[in-house]
């Protein structure tokens, strides 16, 4: 089994220690995993109430990581990765810093939406703007189009509240256009778990429609999600009565 998605307490809403999360990992049976917390770089200026780490913490993550991955070599896979969100003007230095960094590989996780003001706001907030998801959708789109991103994380986090009936066309658009550039989408386990907006039971009956390449991954804030194999089984599950069935992520390197 594979998890290539891991937070650590240096985002500001997960807790554990790195080692702890290893351990969860392998007791768990995970013959290989992932860290990717989220990005350390500011540069969009976030908008309240989503949290980032703070920049100087970057180096001690991949120094823990790097070196814990040493010590458990020979029992678990361990990659160093970062959850990342896609703004245009910022790509060019966002990539050029992580590479430098040492980061290995980037997963999508677009939070960050803006407001038909142009300002911005988190994906998972409630919305009727059209315009919003629109703006949503291109993101993911050209982002994915830059070939760095392993996967796109929780693809159907932006929380449209309008017809049902557009945000059906809309997704359905989206998904063709990921399927066509062989994309690989998360089915979350956060969100799954929490009963969030996502897994969205239309996008997910539309990627099944599309027979879209998916990928089932924990999003874990603590290591106890690790052990948690009981979710994790209904998550699969729930794709089978979809007629899905995942495929472990290949890491795009950077």
């Amino acid at each position: 089994m594979i998890n290539l998605h891991t937070h650590t307490v240096r985002c500001g809403h997960a807790r554990g220690t790195d080692r702890e999360y290893i351990e969860a990992a392998i007791a768990a049976g995970y013959k290989e995993i992932g860290f990717s917390d989220h990005s350390f770089l500011n540069l969009q200026q976030y908008p309240a109430g989503i949290f980032r780490p703070d920049e100087e913490n970057a180096k001690d993550y991949v120094q823990s990581i790097r070196a814990l991955r040493e010590e458990y070599k020979d029992r678990i896979t361990i990659h160093l990765g970062m959850e990342m969100e896609y703004v245009a003007k910022c790509y060019d230095e966002m990539l050029a810093y992580y590479k430098d960094l040492g980061i290995e590989y980037f997963i999508l996780g677009q939070h960050i939406a803006y407001t038909d003001e142009g300002g911005y706001t988190y994906a998972g907030m409630p919305s009727e703007s059209l315009k919003s998801m629109d703006r949503y959708i291109d993101d993911c789109l050209e982002a994915m189009s830059r070939g760095v991103f392993t996967y796109l994380a929780h693809p159907d986090l932006f929380k449209y509240m309008g017809d049902r009936n557009i945000y059906r066309e809309r997704m359905a658009a989206f998904i063709e256009k990921l399927v066509a550039e062989n994309v690989q989408l998360e089915y979350n386990r956060l969100g799954f778990y929490e009963h969030r907006n996502y897994p969205d039971p239309v996008f997910w009956e539309l990627v099944s429609e599309a027979h879209a390449d998916v990928c089932v991954a924990l999003d874990a804030h603590s290591p106890d999600v690790y052990t948690d194999t009981e979710t994790v089984k209904r998550m699969h599950e729930s794709l089978e009565e979809l007629g899905l069935r995942h495929r472990d992520p290949t890491i795009i390197r950077l």
